[in-house]
């Protein structure tokens, strides 16, 4: 043995074994539909999640029935599902259960004064297409007392999160001094900003809007 009566050198210990493979985590209602490959198993999915309480799900279950996707188009469905979603505090399901009560579709009764609080619950949270659903219930009287300069400052501020239809809306109210003090030149700038965005009325509006403008200030830049 060698000095300091040691005896053989140990052998060094096996290496550890490799971790066992992770579990696939199981996919989600929201995963799934934003998947978008099977509708029919998004459906599955979320009827089972929205069954049981998730919100999350029920807000998808809802538009899922809106749309026809995994499942026949049923309006009253969709209502219910974005009512439960609505209730435990989801905005978008909260703006989306207030269009289908301003619109009334077939089978959902109209309740446009239901939508307002509905749109002002999703706005209070942020939802920028709910605060353009209150700039038309404000303009339009839709629900509440009509009010030009209150639907003209919801459309700003849903206008200031590039939300088409009030950029759109917006424009129009700038050209005609309804609400806000009539200006063309902010008039063309919000058609410019809504067309450039997809909004079909004001790419069609668009001409009509520079003309407005050349006519007054000259060329774009000019002020």
């Amino acid at each position: 043995p060698p000095p300091g009566g040691g005896g053989a050198p140990r052998p060094p210990p096996p290496p550890p074994a490799p971790p066992a493979a992770a579990k696939p985590a199981e996919p989600t209602c929201t995963s799934l539909f934003n998947a978008s490959q099977d509708w029919n198993q998004v459906f599955r999915k979320c009827h089972a999640e929205g069954s049981g309480g998730n919100a999350a799900a029920q807000q998808i279950l809802g538009l899922l029935y809106e749309k026809g996707l995994g499942t026949p188009v049923n309006n009253s469905a969709a209502a219910d599902w974005f009512r439960q979603a609505a209730e435990a505090g989801n905005a978008k399901a909260q703006l989306q259960y207030g269009r289908l009560l301003r619109d009334g579709p077939n089978g959902v009764k109209r309740d446009r004064e239901a939508a307002v609080t509905w749109f002002t619950k999703a706005a209070q949270q942020g939802d920028l297409e709910a605060m353009a659903g209150l700039g038309r219930a404000y303009l339009r009287g839709e629900g509440v007392r009509k009010n030009e300069g209150e639907g003209a400052q919801w459309y700003r501020q849903a206008a200031d999160g590039n939300v088409p239809e009030a950029l759109f809306e917006l424009g129009m109210l700038y050209r005609d001094g309804k609400g806000v003090t009539k200006s063309d030149s902010l008039a063309f700038r919000l058609m410019e900003r809504a067309a450039s965005r997809g909004h079909p009325q004001a790419a069609k509006e668009l001409p009509k809007f520079r003309e407005r403008y050349l006519k007054r200030y000259g060329q774009p830049g000019d002020r």
